[in-house]
């Protein structure tokens, strides 16, 4: 059983999944990129881990297809323990300026 200052026991075994397939965390380092730290938080579901925000989803995600899994069951167990929704709000699209559009937070407008 986990203390309190313990992560919960893997329920997904994903480091077993990953040796399963014959690949190694140094591949997954080398093919997507991601540190050490978080392919190893990710594998043993501490995703407390994890850098926040959307980077959070994109690591899951890359990490899943180097090990050919479906990402949706981890997703769906980072969301639960988490607390995120589904889909997080998204305002990009809806962002409407009466006299111009911004990129990247910089403001163009039109005379």
């Amino acid at each position: 059983m986990a203390g309190p200052s313990q992560s919960p026991q893997p329920i997904l075994a994903l480091s077993s999944r990953r040796e399963a397939a014959g690949i190694s965390l140094n591949q997954i380092i080398e093919s997507t990129k991601i540190s050490r730290h978080f392919l190893e938080a990710i594998e043993a579901e501490r995703f407390g881990e994890l850098p926040g925000g959307i980077f959070d989803t994109s690591y899951i995600r890359q990490y899943a297809a180097a090990i050919g899994m479906d990402p949706s069951p981890v997703l769906d167990l980072y969301r639960k323990r988490t607390g995120q929704s589904q889909a997080q709000p998204s305002n990009e699209g809806n962002k409407t300026a009466e006299k111009g559009s911004s990129h990247r937070g910089f403001r163009f407008s039109t005379l």
